[in-house]
């Protein structure tokens, strides 16, 4: 009876493991581009240090830490469709960016939907930025969570603006996410065991005023007031969705010419199994010297 028991756990074991590992069955380290650099933009690898700034077309992987001066900005597109208009004096963690390789080109600024699976994991360390999102495939594992100290935010498909800053004479942080179109979810870093994420839907935004302290290391710790876990969305001020709206602009003209495509195979590779498609690359396209027929 023991022994039955024991494999009927192993089999239900398996059978909850399955999804997961079909789901990440193939991902690779997805790709980025940077767009439309403004002013001082740079890249630093946790890994290594080593810190470089960014240009138009640059490469950018995950891992990376993407920062903004005064006055600078830059549009990040992703492999998955996803883009990302990083403001001024900003700080993004690219923690993880990882999809499942496809063969099939697309613009993802007339994308509807991600053409394959893809896990992405950003950290706003402090500032701002608009994204546009295009529907994920969340049915097989596909996620996009954008994360501060406040809290977290689930997308899945939609566009919206998150701006995160802490203001040191005061001691205070400021979060708000606003979202133009589709639906947030936010999970706010209460403490409050089993709090309900906050339902952002379009048209609507959530502001949250936390207290910071900072070590003498410079590690920051977030307590948020009392009450909290019930603050709810309110209806989205004018000023706000023009904002939003005029940077959800900024990246469209950016990714206008930008396509994403399957990469050349490396020519010494032997041709891979017809079930087996190529990893994706970004690749600006300049309309005036392709031919249509490309």
């Amino acid at each position: 009876m023991h022994r039955r028991f024991v494999a009927v756990l192993l089999l239900v074991g398996l059978a909850l493991a399955l999804p997961q590992r079909a789901s990440s069955q193939g991902s690779a380290p997805g790709q980025i581009k940077a767009v439309r650099v403004k002013g001082e933009v740079y890249s630093s690898i946790k890994a290594s240090g080593a810190k470089t700034a960014l240009i138009d077309d640059s490469d950018i992987s995950q891992g990376a830490v993407i920062s903004t001066g005064q006055n600078s900005s830059v549009v990040l597109v992703f492999s998955n469709g996803a883009m990302v208009n990083l403001g001024t004096d900003s700080e993004l963690d690219i923690e993880q960016f990882t999809q499942d390789p496809f063969g099939t080109s697309f613009s993802p600024s007339t994308a509807k939907a991600e053409p394959t699976t893809s896990s992405t994991h950003l950290n706003l360390i402090h500032g701002e930025l608009v994204s546009k999102v295009v529907k994920l495939n969340a049915a097989h594992g596909s996620d996009f969570v954008v994360k501060t100290p406040v809290g977290a935010a689930g997308i899945r498909g939609t566009i919206f603006r998150i701006i995160y800053r802490i203001d040191t004479s005061t001691g205070k942080a400021s979060f708000s996410l606003v979202t133009l179109e589709g639906r947030v979810a936010v999970t706010l870093a209460t403490g409050t065991v089993g709090a309900m994420p906050v339902e952002v839907s379009a048209n609507k935004e959530l502001k949250v005023t936390a207290d910071v302290n900072i070590d003498s290391t410079g590690n920051v710790t977030v307590a948020l007031p009392s009450g909290t876990a019930t603050t709810a969305a309110t209806n989205i001020s004018t000023a706000s969705s023009q904002q939003v709206a005029a940077a959800a602009e900024v990246i469209a003209q950016a990714v206008a010419n930008v396509i994403v495509a399957p990469s050349p195979l490396p020519a010494a590779a032997p041709s891979p199994p017809a079930t087996t498609s190529q990893s994706p690359v970004i690749q600006p396209i300049n309309p005036t010297v392709v031919s249509p027929s490309q």
